[in-house]
């Protein structure tokens, strides 16, 4: 629960193999799934390198060196005009780091994921892109062991961090649309309902919406809001994910989130759609 008992954490287990860490924080802690990042303070590309993978998958998608690889870095960033905050060993490979100046949750760090992604492949720099636009992506911390025996370390640190706002402009990312919700779908909802136990987690996998709702902790529009509560009423999660998805908000009142999830005694939320504004 800080940063400081995750490197303790870290350093306990270093040296070993297999250990890896989240490069997100989570709504919940036992759910590792993109539906569940709660924020995210850094870019990271993934590079592979070395002559078994080089022999294994060939020329286009490994470098046959970390040396290769980090020249190519080096190119990439001049073409670019960002540099990378920390550039990593992760044994014969490279993991770079992009560090922002403060968390932000999702809708904002993927079109910088994937305007970084799209300049990877523009200029040939062979970065995995699974790994690039995956919120809930695990890496290798410092200190622990790749599978050939070489410890994870800091190549170089520059220092560099980066407002979203000057990254995005940087990387020609395109900012996802300020988004308007329509619930009038739901005017007609039944006044009773029948069905199978549905879980609200497992509805987030599938609706982009709610997800978006779960991820702001219902720092949302008051209607939208709402409609989550009516929701997650009929999941079996309940009152529990009802708070949990609320405590975001500024407006956020315990008793007041009992009340209105008490007073919904209609059927499920239909449905909430995400349109673009009129400007966009």
């Amino acid at each position: 629960d800080s940063l400081e008992k995750l490197a303790m954490a870290s350093n306990k287990l270093a040296p070993r193999q297999g250990v890896y860490f989240s490069t997100a924080t989570f709504n919940t802690p036992t759910q590792r799934t993109q539906a569940n990042v709660l924020e995210l303070k850094s870019l990271r590309l993934d590079i592979d390198a070395g002559a078994e993978k080089y022999a294994k998958h060939g020329e286009g998608k490994v470098y046959p060196t970390q040396a290769a690889a980090l020249g190519d870095v080096v190119r990439f960033s001049k073409a670019i005009g960002v540099a990378p905050s920390y550039i990593i060993s992760s044994g014969q490979g490279l993991h770079l780091y992009y560090v922002l100046t403060e968390a932000v949750r999702p809708a904002v760090w993927l079109p910088l994921a994937k305007a970084l992604g799209k300049l990877c492949t523009d200029h040939k720099l062979l970065a995995d892109p699974s790994v690039t636009e995956d919120t809930a992506r695990v890496l290798r911390p410092l200190g622990s062991l790749h599978s050939e025996g070489r410890t994870v370390s800091v190549i170089k640190a520059t220092g560099a961090t980066y407002l979203s706002d000057s990254l995005a402009k940087k990387l020609g990312a395109v900012m996802l649309p300020e988004r308007k919700w329509d619930t009038s779908v739901n005017d007609e909802a039944l006044s009773s309902f029948e069905g199978p136990p549905s879980s609200a987690l497992k509805i987030t996998a599938h609706c982009a919406a709610l997800r978006e709702i779960a991820q702001a902790e219902g720092d949302v529009p008051e209607p939208q809001w709402r409609a989550m509560l009516g929701l997650v009423k009929r999941t079996v999660e309940g009152r529990d994910i009802a708070h949990e998805w609320s405590a975001g908000s500024d407006t956020y009142d315990e008793a007041d989130t009992d009340k209105k999830f008490d007073a919904w005694a209609t059927g499920p939320t239909l449905s909430l759609i995400h349109t673009p504004s009129p400007r966009d």
